[in-house]
């Protein structure tokens, strides 16, 4: 790089070279290059020169290198179901910008309307706040289930987070936290309350308040309290209906890992990638359609035939 300066700039190998050096290590006071500490190292930093658009991105505790995508299957009281949308992004691309997305979609097909409304079942990673009222902006009703399909504490859609602000402005009770810190991986709250002040409170047991020697410790989640707000606008039978539609949904990422191995596609890059999955996402709606076309036939078929030749 001393040698070169930008004059090997054209040359794609020199390229990432030299993206490797700034993405893992800085310079001192003296010039010379030294290791970034782990934490310091940028998730869109190279991971791979043969995939220079591959990101890094922890979720659940492991670390997942490559593209993350995102299917949206609409579906009927029949049983009749298809893809009818998908998104293919870089690996730190959220579930809740997948779910902002899908939103925007729907809302631009011009399906949702003030007398026919949209329901949009997701896991309740894609829930936020910001997502609820684009949702209801748009006709489009918002659900976040669980896939165990109980419902939470419902204390927790009384906490009132201030999203811009990141932190917690007010428990169920009307306090407002002495002192409280955010857990930006978890999207955790650990709200500290004046001492005593949950000792009395009917809250404290769904709440799971510890009582300290220095203050009152409360545990909130962004996703536990958009759960419960959900929740609480709809029925036990209602929340196990869309936990049931949701379980299915849940079978097409199994689908395409074991019958279509989505984890070991023979391309690079993010277009290439993305058209690969789609001609994937293709050939499942293709068999969808022969299923649905066949029992369909057989449907009719049996009506067709008199009951005396069926006995």
């Amino acid at each position: 790089m001393e040698r070169l300066g930008d004059a090997g700039a054209e040359l794609p190998e020199y390229s990432l070279v030299r993206r490797l050096l700034e993405d893992q290590s800085e310079v001192d006071v003296e010039g010379k290059h030294i290791a970034k500490d782990n934490h310091a190292i940028s998730p869109t930093s190279l991971q791979n020169p043969s995939d220079p658009d591959a990101t890094y991105r922890k979720k659940a505790e492991k670390g997942h290198i490559g593209y993350v995508a995102n299917v949206v299957q609409t579906f009927n009281n029949d049983g009749a179901a298809v893809i009818t949308d998908y998104s293919f992004e870089q690996n730190t691309h959220s579930d809740s910008e997948f779910c902002k997305e899908a939103i925007g979609t729907i809302a631009e097909s011009g399906e949702a309307t003030p007398d026919e409304k949209v329901t949009l079942i997701s896991d309740g990673a894609f829930a936020s706040s910001d997502n609820s009222a684009l949702a209801k902006e748009n006709n489009i009703v918002l659900v976040t289930t669980s896939l165990t399909g109980e419902k939470p504490p419902m204390v927790f859609a009384d906490f009132v987070i201030d999203e811009e602000k990141k932190e917690v402005t007010q428990c169920p009770a009307g306090n407002t936290p002495v002192r409280q810190s955010h857990n930006e991986t978890t999207d955790t709250y650990r709200i500290v309350m004046e001492k005593n002040q949950c000792a009395n409170c009917p809250h404290r047991k769904e709440c799971r308040a510890k009582l300290l020697k220095k203050g009152d410790v409360v545990n909130v989640s962004t996703k536990k309290v958009e759960r419960a707000k959900a929740a609480a606008e709809m029925s036990t039978e209602e929340l196990a209906a869309f936990r049931n539609a949701r379980n299915a949904v849940e079978g097409i990422p199994s689908v395409l890992r074991r019958r279509y191995s989505v984890d070991d596609m023979p391309v690079f890059g993010t277009m290439k990638s993305k058209l690969l999955f789609g001609f994937k996402i293709c050939a499942m709606n293709f068999k969808k359609l022969v299923k649905y076309a066949r029992d369909k036939s057989a449907h009719l078929t049996d009506q067709s035939i008199p009951r005396e030749q069926c006995v």
